[in-house]
């Protein structure tokens, strides 16, 4: 009796035990997403900016772990306004000399809610960072607008003003544009967070995927002998400008999707030439060149900060080597094909990888015209077409000579709009290459 109470015990521990051990390898089989990935979202809506206000978005793009995706995009990710402060005062005095003397705001948005679309939700933890960035790619044999004649230049401009705004009535949320565009031209107006502004909301907590399958993890080939080649996609670990590089200053992003190379499945029937000819087609695999985490190593090999007389910055990277998340490092011949920058500084990348701020203005053109027109029609006609080519001060200062019958101010106004332009396209400092952390990056490697 007690030899069978002793084994009825020793069954039940180690059925407990057995238990226990299951739950633990489960509990490591659930996939992590580490702290400090940032999660690209795009707000689907416009808000109102007040604090306590939800607002909703979505991920622009996937997040991959190692070599393969975790987080689709067009996930779904929901958050809370919960603070504003006010600009800094650089940007708040260039407004203020633009015509817009609204006290501006800028919104302190968390997200802490996701849903994937297939219904898995996650709590996640972020801290956001506004992005006002667009992307920017190679642009081999592009002519510079700088190289037309004064008519053909004023002719693409006005050609390519009637485009954008064909385009935009065309597009979704086309009311929310058209009510930006008044709201520019109004020197005091409502704050709104608008749809399609973006964030990077970085995770300041790992976070956990249950419920997810966890896919076995690919082996990395092994790259001696191999040709890396193809398009990658990374991010910038730290931020680099023209006006503070130098030349040799190191530089590092990391990838955000892993490369594949289409190979032939090992023991494959057709390795012999004569199989070559079969009907029957040679298996394919996916070969793994460089997981998602793969670091890259450069540095800055040109920089120029941006001077008197509108002379604008440029900035050429160059990375050299790759190293892998085991440690494996390689040499690499690569090439800047894209990257985000801010908008204002209208970037363009050159044949050669080489960034430069600023280029032609589309808009100096039609403001130009507008303010000349605001100097030379003293009777106040006119307000709709000062409006469209003008800023919030030419509407409110045509509206105010005209109630006043002054010419005098509609002139003075005028001459100031025509000596700022003057002044910002050929006078003051021009435009630097400014990349942010997080900025993302298109790189082409080149087989060696």
């Amino acid at each position: 009796m007690r030899l069978a109470l002793t084994a009825l015990f020793a069954a039940t521990v180690a059925a407990a035990s057995g238990a226990a051990w299951a739950q633990d390898t489960a509990a490591q089989a659930v996939e992590s997403i580490p702290a400090g990935i940032p999660l690209r979202v795009q707000l689907d809506k416009t808000y109102r900016l007040r604090v306590g206000t939800k607002v909703q978005g979505h991920l622009t793009e996937p997040v991959y772990l190692f070599d393969h995706e975790v987080l689709p995009a067009n996930s779904k990710v929901y958050g809370t306004i919960i603070g504003k402060h006010p600009v800094d005062h650089q940007t708040r005095m260039a407004a203020m000399f633009d015509g817009d003397l609204t006290p501006l705001k800028e919104a302190e948005v968390s997200f802490d809610q996701m849903e994937t679309p297939d219904g898995n939700r996650y709590a996640i933890q972020t801290e956001s960072t506004q992005r006002t960035s667009q992307v920017v790619h190679i642009a081999t044999g592009e002519r510079r607008q700088s190289h037309q004649s004064l008519g053909r230049h004023i002719v693409s401009v006005f050609h390519w003003a009637r485009t954008k705004t064909e385009a935009v009535l065309a597009a979704p949320h086309k009311w929310d544009t058209v009510r930006q565009a008044v709201y520019q031209e109004i020197p005091i107006h409502p704050q709104e967070l608008w749809v399609g502004t973006q964030y990077d909301a970085e995770l300041t907590r790992p976070l956990p995927l249950p419920g997810q399958p966890h896919p076995s993890q690919v082996e990395a080939a092994d790259l001696n002998g191999l040709k890396l080649d193809g398009t990658i996609r990374a991010r910038l670990l730290d931020p680099v400008d023209s006006a503070t590089a130098q030349v040799g200053t190191p530089i590092e992003a990391v990838l955000t999707e892993p490369l594949f190379e289409d190979a032939p499945a090992k023991g494959s029937a057709g390795d012999a030439p004569e199989a070559a000819s079969s009907a029957t087609p040679r298996k394919r695999t996916r070969r793994l060149l460089l997981p998602e985490g793969t670091h890259l190593l450069g540095s800055v090999v040109q920089a120029k900060a941006a001077r008197m007389f509108g002379r604008n910055g440029s900035l050429r990277l160059s990375f050299r080597r790759v190293e892998l998340p085991a440690g494996d490092v390689r040499v690499i011949q690569a090439q800047l094909m894209g990257a985000e920058g801010d908008k204002s500084e209208r970037l363009r990348i050159d044949d050669e990888g080489g960034v430069h701020a600023g280029g032609s203005n589309l808009f100096a053109a039609p403001a130009s015209l507008g303010a000349l027109a605001a100097v030379g029609d003293r009777t106040g006609a006119g307000v709709v077409t000062e409006a469209i080519t003008g800023n919030g001060m030419d509407l409110v200062t045509r509206v105010a000579g005209a109630l006043a019958a002054d010419g005098g101010i509609v002139s003075g106004i005028g001459y100031y709009e025509a000596g700022k332009i003057v002044y910002d396209q050929w006078i003051g400092r021009g435009h630097e290459v400014a990349f942010a952390r997080n900025t993302r990056l298109e790189i082409e490697l080149a087989a060696r």
